[in-house]
Formats: C-alpha cells, sequence, structure tokens
C-alpha cells in the first residue's frame, strides 16, 4: 500500500477517496507484481 502512496500521493490527502480508489490501488499493486 505504501508503494501505491509513492505513486498517487494525492491518495494520501484524499483519504475520504480512498474507498472509491480502492480498485485503483488494487489493480495497481497487481501489476507491480507481474
Amino acid at each position: 500500500m505504501e508503494l501505491v502512496y509513492k505513486f498517487f500521493p494525492s491518495l494520501q490527502r484524499n483519504q475520504t477517496k480512498l474507498a472509491s480508489d480502492h480498485r485503483i490501488m488494487v489493480a495497481f499493486s497487481l501489476l507491480s507484481l507481474l
């Protein structure tokens, strides 16, 4: 999750949007594992 914040610093500032951006973070995490 910390790696995602490095690429998406805006997510840290908008904690309330984490719920809506959860799919984006999950997708990015899966891509980083490839």
